[in-house]
């Protein structure tokens, strides 16, 4: 699409044109409001662009959302904090902690995520949040 922008001093100068960039009130170039698609639907340009830099930060947010709710992250944070709470409140001396043991079963195998030994006993930690 060719179109004239308007520079100060009034000169005017023919470009293509693939986005508008530039504010409607800048003073620096005056270019069409809206372009028109080839599906024929009129697409307003600048407000789509005011629009993302106005919201930027929800883009980031949003991804952090979308990760923190995925089984994926609630099984490493609930494995951490199994893990920080055994090493901040069991006694190295007394306990011992595996983690991640694998068992070999009659249709496949097992993943079980800790086990405990101590002088009490085997625990047996199934991590679920």
């Amino acid at each position: 699409m060719v179109a004239s922008i308007t520079l100060k001093h009034n000169k005017r100068i023919n470009t293509d044109i693939l986005l508008c960039c530039a504010p409607q009130n800048s003073g620096y170039a005056r270019l069409p409001l809206c372009n028109k698609s080839k599906v024929g639907k009129w697409i307003s340009l600048p407000l789509i662009t005011q629009a993302i830099s106005s919201l930027w930060f929800l883009i980031p947010i949003a991804l952090f959302v979308t990760v923190i709710k995925t089984p994926w992250f609630k099984g490493v944070a609930g494995e951490f904090i199994v893990n920080v709470g055994a090493k901040l409140f069991l006694d190295k001396e007394t306990y011992h902690l595996i983690k991640n043991v694998t068992l070999p079963t009659e249709d496949g195998s097992t993943q079980i995520d800790h086990v405990v030994v101590s002088k009490f006993g085997v625990f047996v930690v199934e991590t679920k949040i």
